[in-house]
């Protein structure tokens, strides 16, 4: 952004009490900016020529939204100067930039374009839910004719149907939740630069700060200035592609962010740092007041009338900054410039930094900007998990080490198996070493049924009657690929609240499981190319006839 945007005369005019030299118009850019969860750290850099007296360096036209008590200055040069304030102004300019319109304008269709496409794309899967939905009703129809007895459908066909049934709904409800979450953030997109162009169109002028940096001129020279200020509209998050090769069971971790910012200035060829800092939450622990029990009764309280209108206006005018190095009237005459560690990613004692290890572009359009933090492979194990109990199928899963130097930021993970992306998932905060579970979503290939084959209810006992229910199911598991893999099956027993229920596992034996207090138990499978297993699962539950039992299935 070029900040020579006021003539001298303006400048001056801007400056109440500025009767001496003219100020210095700071021809600064943005260097460095550092992006938290919400909100930012921008660096601007300018390089002045100072003679001896009293200087002021104004470097104008910065956003409106930034906080004044916030500002920092640093630099150094030749030149031997004291620093006297830092001011804050608000200003106006009269002539809002139209240059943007027609980019946006252009955006904007395209967008509508993409808009028009997922909708079409929507109908197309409504049709095909109504369809399954169509088979489904006309399934469960007795067929037979008018002098034929209804006749349902053999139990090998019912099982082809739901299969077929099944495995078309899931594909269709999976594409039109993608097709729903692609059209929300299309709108979002969309929404952002109706506004921009909303802004832009606004016949009122735009409101901006300019800052003065007022310095005593001991030696004349030059001087490299440094003014960092805060903004609240800017944030970024973590984006994740884990890509997932099946055939040599390769995991690889694409780690990159999200960044947006609508501060009114671009962010062009930066230095982006990206922190974990959360400079907005309040750091002060909470303090326990004294819990007093008394009869109530009734009080009254005096109110504190507000601070005198001349000590809040001292507050306003008071702007506090840092000024490195420049402690109450320090010389610049000798500080040497700040080095920058080489190092991608900094840990604090409560965060973490990671620096973009190239030269950022971030416009000002609020939009979502990916960058680059890291590529690199994870170790682990690859395996399935399923529980026919709840759903007929597969979940591919990961157990890895985060071997990355980077802390994995809580947040949503797009996932590729063989280079297709195939579900979305999401990981909690994983520090480096750490271990963690990346589902990787429904394996096809790996078939699993659940069949309950029989439920016998008996009575039992002589001097005392009592029922006993015995399950007894089937599950099948298959493996279709041409690899050998791993499954992890699970199922539950029920758990007896009452010493009166008595549950007994009477198949499968327990060598050939792992069970928990909860009662999940677990087969742990190695399955060859092709290989099909059959494990039964009988349960029997006994208790006395007279007692009446919740939780039967």
């Amino acid at each position: 952004m070029n900040l020579r945007l006021l003539s001298l005369c303006a400048i001056s005019a801007l400056l109440p009490g500025a009767l001496g030299a003219a100020p210095i118009a700071a021809d600064s850019r943005i260097t460095t900016v550092t992006v938290y969860g919400h909100g930012a750290l921008v660096t601007r850099h300018a390089e002045v020529a100072l003679t001896a007296g009293t200087q002021d360096v104004l470097f104008a036209g910065l956003p409106a939204s930034l906080d004044p008590s916030l500002l920092q200055v640093s630099g150094n040069g030749t030149a031997q100067v004291t620093i006297l304030d830092v001011t804050a102004t608000p200003a106006q300019l009269e002539s809002p930039a139209h240059a943007r319109l027609k980019e946006l304008h252009d955006q904007a269709r395209a967008i509508q374009t993409e808009l028009h496409a997922v909708e079409l794309r929507g109908q197309i899967l409504k049709g095909q839910y109504d369809y399954y939905e169509s088979i489904k009703r006309a399934s469960v129809a007795p067929q037979g004719g008018k002098d034929t007895p209804a006749a349902f459908p053999s139990s090998d066909v019912w099982d082809r149907l739901i299969a077929f049934y099944t495995d078309g709904i899931t594909k269709v409800l999976t594409a039109s939740q993608a097709a729903d979450r692609e059209k929300e953030e299309l709108e979002a997109r969309l929404e952002v630069i109706e506004r921009q162009v909303e802004e832009l169109n606004a016949p009122e002028a735009k409101a901006v700060t300019n800052v003065a940096v007022r310095l005593q001129v001991a030696t004349a020279g030059t001087l490299a200035v440094k003014l960092a200020y805060t903004i609240d509209a800017a944030s970024w998050r973590p984006a994740y592609d884990v890509r997932v090769s099946s055939a040599d069971k390769a995991i690889r971790l694409d780690y990159g962010a999200t960044v947006a910012q609508s501060s009114g200035e671009d962010w062009t060829g930066v230095a982006l740092v990206l922190s974990t800092a959360q400079p907005n939450r309040d750091s002060t622990p909470p303090d326990l007041a004294p819990w007093y029990v008394e009869q109530e009764q009734v009080r009254t309280y005096e109110v504190a009338m507000p601070a005198p209108a001349a000590a809040m206006e001292a507050r306003k005018r008071g702007m506090d900054f840092a000024v490195g190095n420049f402690e109450g009237a320090d010389k610049l005459a000798t500080l040497h410039a700040m080095q920058v560690a080489a190092a991608s990613v900094e840990a604090g004692l409560n965060a973490s930094s990671f620096a973009i290890p190239y030269p950022a572009d971030i416009p000002t359009d609020n939009a979502a900007h990916k960058v680059t933090i890291t590529s690199a492979p994870l170790a682990g194990e690859i395996n399935h998990l399923a529980v026919p109990k709840l759903a007929e199928l597969a979940y591919l899963r990961a157990a890895v080490t985060n071997t990355t130097e980077f802390p994995l930021i809580g947040g949503e993970i797009a996932l590729f198996l063989d280079g297709n992306f195939v579900a979305r998932s999401s990981i909690k905060t994983v520090a480096p070493t750490e271990k963690f579970v990346l589902n990787l979503g429904v394996d096809d290939a790996i078939s699993v049924k659940r069949k309950l084959v029989n439920r016998l209810r008996e009575d039992t006992g002589v001097l005392s009657r009592r029922v006993r229910t015995t399950y007894d199911v089937l599950i099948t598991v298959q493996n279709n690929r041409t690899t050998a893999e791993k499954l992890v099956v699970k199922d539950q027993l029920p758990i007896s609240k009452d010493e009166k229920i008595v549950v007994t596992l009477i198949a499968p034996p327990a060598r050939d499981i792992t069970q928990d207090e909860d009662g999940t138990i677990r087969w742990s499978l190695d399955l060859k190319p092709g290989e099909k297993r059959e494990l039964p699962l009988k349960i029997s539950i006994e208790h006395p006839a007279d007692l009446s039992v919740a939780g039967l299935e």
